[in-house]
């Protein structure tokens, strides 16, 4: 199979799930990525996907938008992504790996099996799980596992929780973006795999909407997650 036809197509079954499930894209793409192209193309790339899928999403559910309740995630996730950044390019490709598989693994069985979370009231814990947040999304564009754990300690409603998260992603982005655009990331390479994946990201959003309005998100969700577990022993292993 051509090479640009994996690429096409691993792009459309992670913006497919970002587009039922309101996130996931990145977990679900940056492994695979990762193993065909290696990470140094893969991080900057996946960002301007995940960045263009935001903007669709974010206009999606932008009726629930409320930025204010948000700043300190936004604050403590800025702080740590250009961290993460530095720290991922210059560590050998097979440690970065291993510890994205170690990320995704210890979120997909707590998502199966851990139990629920407690209530969250202390504002100082945005900080914690912002700064988390940005740690990730610098480093593998996978942010979502400690907004996800925080918005279910916050009990964020689901359209609430995907506003927040499409939003906090967005944000995040720019900055990753513009980060990887001062070290010189984005070359004719990682422009041609963005145009090999442009059309997917689009096809990919209208199949993961039409999923979310007729399918439990509950047990997709659990199928996501034995995937994520897969996808994760293979990068360790």
């Amino acid at each position: 199979m051509p090479h640009d036809l994996i690429i096409a197509l691993v792009t459309l079954g992670a913006i497919f799930v970002q587009g039922a499930a309101g996130f996931g894209s990145a977990l679900i793409a940056m492994p695979i990525l990762s193993e065909l192209i290696g990470l140094k193309i893969a991080s900057p790339l996946f960002a301007l996907v995940g960045q263009t899928a935001g903007v669709f999403l974010l206009l999606r559910y932008r009726q629930h938008l409320h930025v204010r309740g948000l700043w300190r995630l936004f604050a403590a996730s800025l702080c740590g992504i250009p961290i993460s950044i530095t720290l991922t390019q210059n560590l050998d490709q097979h440690v970065a790996m291993a510890i994205l598989g170690i990320v995704i693994i210890a979120y997909s069985l707590y998502g199966l099996i851990g139990p629920g979370v407690p209530e969250l009231r202390d504002s100082r814990w945005d900080y914690v799980f912002g700064f988390a947040n940005g740690l990730l999304h610098g480093a593998y564009n996978t942010g979502g596992p400690p907004l996800v754990i925080y918005g279910t300690a916050k009990r964020w409603l689901p359209a609430e929780f995907k506003t927040n998260l499409q939003t906090l992603f967005f944000i995040n982005g720019l900055l990753v973006i513009g980060t990887y655009t001062l070290k010189g990331s984005y070359d004719a390479v990682v422009l041609h795999y963005y145009l090999v994946m442009f059309i997917p990201i689009i096809v990919g959003l209208m199949l993961g909407q039409l999923l979310d309005r007729w399918m439990a998100p509950e047990i997709f969700r659990r199928a996501v997650l034995v995937l994520l577990i897969v996808l994760g022993l293979t990068l360790i292993f």
